[in-house]
Formats: C-alpha cells, sequence, structure tokens
C-alpha cells in the first residue's frame, strides 16, 4: 500500500540511517481452563506503596530512571504481580495498560482500553528452571481475561515460552494478530 511505498522510499534515500524495528505481538485466546494453583507458590499485586519491594528485586535506586519508569507504569494504572515462594519474591511481571514501552523497538507502544499488554516478566536466578515465570505469566494472562481484558503478548516473551515445557500450555493459547513496525533514526 501507501505506507509501504512511503517506506520503500524513505529507506532508499536515507540508506543506512533510517532503521526498522518490528515486533509482534500475540493474543490470549479465552477458550481455556485456568490455571491450575500450586502448593508451593503464591501470586500477590503490588501498588506504588511497594516501591521499594520493586527496587529491591530488580536492583534499582529510588532516584533512578527505571524508578520514573515503574512510578509512570502505576500513574496508568498498570499492574505489577510477583510469585512468591516462602518469604521470597521468585518472579516478577506486568499488566501494562494504556501505554508501555517495549525493549525489542525502543518504542512506546499505546495499549487500547479493553487490552492489557503482558510484560517485563523475570525471575531471579536461583528460582530459575522451575517453571515460575510460565506459571506466573499464565496466571496473570488469566486474571486480565476475567477483567474481559484482550490480553496482548510480545514475540520476545512468546520466544521464552517456546524454550521449556510449562510454556506449552500458554503458548497452545495464543494467536497472531499483527505486526507492529516502527521507523527510527539510526545513529550509528
Amino acid at each position: 500500500g501507501l505506507g509501504g511505498i512511503i517506506e520503500h522510499v524513505l529507506k532508499s534515500i536515507a540508506g543506512g540511517i533510517l532503521e526498522i524495528k518490528k515486533v509482534t505481538i500475540f493474543r490470549l485466546e479465552k477458550n481455556a481452563a485456568q490455571t491450575a494453583a500450586r502448593d508451593d507458590v503464591r501470586i500477590e499485586q503490588l501498588t506504588s506503596d511497594d516501591i521499594e519491594k520493586i527496587g529491591s528485586f530488580m536492583g534499582f535506586a529510588i532516584d533512578s530512571e527505571k524508578f520514573r519508569i515503574v512510578m509512570d507504569r502505576f500513574s496508568r494504572g498498570s499492574k505489577c504481580y510477583i510469585l512468591k515462594c516462602g518469604d521470597n519474591i521468585a518472579s516478577m511481571g506486568w499488566a501494562a495498560l494504556r501505554k508501555d514501552f517495549l525493549p525489542e523497538v525502543e518504542q512506546n507502544f499505546e495499549i487500547g482500553a479493553d487490552q492489557a499488554l503482558l510484560s517485563d516478566f523475570y525471575t531471579s536466578p536461583i528460582f530459575r528452571g522451575l517453571g515460575y515465570t510460565s506459571y506466573l505469566l499464565e496466571s496473570v494472562a488469566d486474571m486480565m481475561l476475567a477483567e474481559n481484558k484482550e490480553v496482548l503478548i510480545p514475540d520476545h516473551l512468546t520466544e521464552f515460552l517456546k524454550e521449556g515445557m510449562a510454556g506449552k500450555t500458554i503458548l497452545s493459547r495464543i494467536n497472531e494478530i499483527r505486526e507492529i513496525k516502527f521507523l527510527g533514526i539510526r545513529l550509528n
């Protein structure tokens, strides 16, 4: 279409200056059973009052850029979830609402009012390989589906899910819906 022609012309004129980055977004289907509870872990939702706990787990200071990003997420209504194993946080992830930053394309991504983007899922190295990230991801997705949100998953999370058996149940529930391209200036 016209967008493709403009993109082609810009790429040929600008040569190596312009760079196109893309990210694929997947939609989680609603036709699956709820995630089964696990005896050894529990999931909790954190609020902006828990910023020190989030900073401690993620390794950032209260006066840092990451602190500002987290507080911006909370101000947009995004929800932070943790998976605790005993008294320890094993994994953390976000259901981002309204807008979020996608590191794959280094761009902000607008999120519809009826959507939630699962973002920044991270598991502490000492808890990796136990399926905690997949369990938290699916649990948060089911919570968002229960709130009648369309759940979006960026492609880097689906690549992670392909690596382990625990991710197979989530992968069986998703369909690719769109590829988003960002046109940016490359400085090197």
